[in-house]
């Protein structure tokens, strides 16, 4: 048997489900200080998170003092969000994302997903959409990941499950 160094100290969490089933309820249990990123449409989420009791931090992504930003923007200041220098600066022990399937949405919208959607030709390449999608969810995965390792930090992730069918006798669902 080899025996690996696989540390157990912090949870990277994904949690799914139907709306309203408790994500963000559950999220906001976390110990410490939560940075709580989400999307406008996840607003919900924030003041069920603080039902819970927890230290909450709430940035939407998609916006700034400004007003909303453009996709290319959100996407970015997503990423600063989870910079280990601003983990540590503001003290945080937790970070949730709330709405991956927000994410998806602006990622699709982005300069950046289209542009690596776009042939040659100027035309676009619907083969290219899910590496297109998936290097850009990667970069993400990679920022959370990073902060977790250098600032020690949990992470929870949130994201709807729909669904929509369910086989009691083999336990298989349909989404």
């Amino acid at each position: 048997n080899e025996v690996s160094n696989v540390q157990t100290h912090l949870l990277f969490l994904a949690l799914l489900g139907p709306s309203g089933s408790g994500k963000s309820h559950l999220a906001g249990t976390a110990p410490g200080k939560i940075l709580y990123l989400h999307s406008s449409a996840e607003s919900h989420g924030v003041a069920s998170a603080g039902k819970s009791g927890g230290d909450i931090l709430p940035v939407c992504f998609e916006r700034n003092k400004e007003g909303p930003l453009s996709a290319e923007k959100a996407y970015r200041r997503l990423l600063e969000c989870l910079k280990p220098e601003v983990i540590r600066k503001a003290q945080i022990t937790t970070i949730v994302l709330d709405g991956l399937t927000d994410l998806e949405k602006m990622i699709r919208e982005s300069d950046e997903f289209k542009n690596r959607c776009t042939t040659k030709n100027g035309g676009h390449d619907k083969y290219s959409e899910v590496p297109a999608r998936n290097a850009m969810f990667d970069k993400v995965f990679a920022a959370l990941r990073e902060a977790q390792i250098t600032c020690g930090v949990h992470v929870v992730v949130l994201g709807i499950l729909d669904v929509q069918k369910e086989n009691v006798t083999t336990g298989e669902i349909e989404l």
